[in-house]
């Protein structure tokens, strides 16, 4: 749904926008402004924090007059406030 696979038939329209009419960059822009994507085999950035993790993709999207929130406060929303000076480790994944 997010544009990461394109579909074999059809296509994906998004808020009036069919995805794959987008060249990459602009898909990855749209992505960026449009989707939460959590994925299930941890692509986090191994030796920074769970702070740091959070913080980054806000960065990349942070526009003017776009209220981003602070990462702290959404890592206690899912519950890892305890976790936010963890660093990343992925041994033993």
């Amino acid at each position: 749904m997010s544009g990461l696979d394109a579909p074999t038939k059809g296509s994906v329209n998004y808020d009036g926008v069919n995805l794959y009419q987008l060249k990459e960059g602009e898909l990855a822009q749209f992505r960026n402004r449009n989707f939460g994507i959590i994925f299930q085999n941890y692509n986090l950035i191994q030796d920074l924090t769970a702070y740091e993790n959070v913080e980054v993709p806000l960065l990349l999207a942070k526009k003017k007059n776009r209220k981003i929130r602070n990462p702290s406060d959404l890592l206690e929303m899912v519950g890892l406030k305890d976790k936010i000076h963890t660093k990343v480790s992925l041994a033993g994944l």
